[in-house]
């Protein structure tokens, strides 16, 4: 595809020292490796130029990423608070790698999110670039049996008096939920708009179980059952 001609791909993994909800969650080992080392690994099969950029504060995480086979960018203190904006962090990372303006799209992997099917950051892209969007985010499907406001005092965002039939639902009765797998931005976009998702947007719909993101110990629980499923 010649919209694909000339592309590169910065795939930036974030990935602090401090964790709250499970202490050191990014070396936590998941099915026998580390954390991170899930997104180092869907980075690394992206079919296309790339470089793999893992951002820490942490030497343990540095020397996990280094031996994975990803350059790292270390990531001043002041970005890797609890409250610190991943736009930052990508900024921090765009503006450090070598040779930074050779890249035409940054690719997003939260370590947070491992389960990714193999191949899914090449099918996101090629979806990016056929939709010529400006950046691209991983969904999952909700239902639209959603419901707005306080637990006293809420209002349905469907007709309860016509409840449809999942087996009927239509493109229209569907939204989407964000999981934090992946996120896709051409370089300009990021750099024009500050944010990770601006401009004509693409939605890459998930298979359900990539939309686990992990906070807790029953997160990691979920994962390692979900990956230990064979195929």
């Amino acid at each position: 595809m010649s919209k694909e001609n000339g592309s590169k791909f910065l795939v930036i993994i974030p990935a602090r020292g401090g964790s709250k909800g499970v202490p050191r969650k990014n070396l936590k080992e998941l099915c026998g490796q580390p954390l991170i080392k899930w997104s180092i690994q869907s980075g690394q099969e992206l079919n296309r130029l790339k470089t793999i950029v893992v951002s820490t504060d942490d030497n343990d995480i540095a020397q996990v990423a280094t031996l994975s086979g990803a350059l790292v960018v270390s990531r001043p203190a002041e970005l890797a608070t609890d409250n610190s904006q991943t736009e930052l962090t990508i900024a921090h990372t765009l503006e450090s790698v070598p040779d930074s303006d050779s890249y035409t799209h940054i690719v997003l992997l939260q370590p947070t999110a491992p389960i990714r099917r193999k191949g899914l950051v090449d099918h996101a892209i090629e979806k990016m670039l056929c939709d010529e969007s400006d950046s691209l985010v991983g969904v999952v499907e909700n239902s639209p049996f959603i419901w707005k406001g306080s637990t006293n005092d809420a209002t349905a965002m469907y007709n309860v008096a016509r409840r449809p039939m999942r087996q009927s639902f239509t493109q229209d009765d569907l939204s989407y939920r964000e999981t934090g797998n992946i996120y896709i931005t051409t370089v300009n976009a990021f750099r024009n708009s500050g944010v990770r998702v601006s401009g004509k947007t693409s939605l890459f719909v998930l298979d359900m179980n990539e939309g686990l993101d992990i906070d807790t110990q029953l997160d990691f629980d979920l994962a390692e059952a979900m990956l230990r499923i064979p195929g």
